[in-house]
């Protein structure tokens, strides 16, 4: 049994390695048909409206976003949004490059509008769309590749814009209306540059899920537990040898 616990605790110190993520490594994105089992912060109602995310030559360019607040320190692990249910990623979308920002809104701050710089902004390419109806009501969510420690107590915004114009590089996102979600709102920007609401009198959300990174002695008491099963199965077919 003594020979084993070396085993266990370079296991351990492993698993809670897997739980940190490199610097300045790319969002990854990934699209199903479930929405995430878990999340800190989300709103899960629909009133059956989308909101295009956009930089195409027709329509010009909308980057969006969603305001949220937080309980606890934690690291913003993920976004979610969910695709309309009624409308098709335009083929410009298909694994075009785009940014993720996030914001810090002062606590004081109720509209959750974004303003000066972001603590934060990651890279990514749209993955994993078809740009046909397959793609309706599908949950994409945006991994990012270093989680961004967030702090209890205040309000933070995830934005998303492409980082280029092209021919039906569009996407719509379902949304509610009147807000769900009281602690947040959708936030558009038609710059690049400047924040505005949505809508001022309704003040909608996104569907969306916000999820943390698993706390590490979470991680640690999870593996622990798998090491003892082993450990046990290991000491009894010891004594039946």
């Amino acid at each position: 049994m003594k020979n084993l616990l070396p085993s266990i605790l370079a296991a351990s110190s492993l698993l809670v390695m897997l739980g940190v993520r490199p610097a300045a490594a790319t969002v990854l994105v990934s699209v199903s048909g479930s929405a995430p089992t878990s999340s800190f912060a989300s709103n899960t109602t629909s009133s059956g409206a989308g909101l295009q995310w956009r930089n195409d030559t027709t329509n010009g360019l909308r980057d969006v976003g969603q305001s949220f607040s937080v309980a606890t320190n934690l690291s913003l692990n993920a976004i979610t949004f969910q695709i309309a249910s009624n409308s098709a990623p335009g083929t410009g979308v298909l694994n075009a490059a785009f940014n993720l920002s996030i914001f810090q809104v002062s606590p004081n701050n109720n509209t959750g509008i974004p303003s000066g710089a972001a603590i934060s902004v990651q890279s990514g390419i749209l993955t994993g769309l078809t740009a046909t109806s397959s793609d309706w009501s599908k949950y994409v969510t945006f991994t990012l590749g270093t989680s961004v420690a967030l702090t209890s107590g205040n309000t933070y915004a995830v934005m998303l814009d492409f980082t280029t114009q092209a021919a039906n590089r569009n996407i719509v996102f379902q949304y509610n209306s009147p807000s769900s979600y009281v602690p947040g709102q959708m936030i558009i920007s038609t710059n690049g540059t400047s924040y505005s609401l949505f809508d001022s009198s309704n003040r909608p959300d996104f569907v969306f899920y916000a999820t943390a990174v698993p706390e590490p002695s979470t991680v640690v008491l999870g593996l622990l537990g798998v090491a003892f099963v082993v450990l046990r199965r290991r000491v009894r077919h010891a004594r039946c040898a």
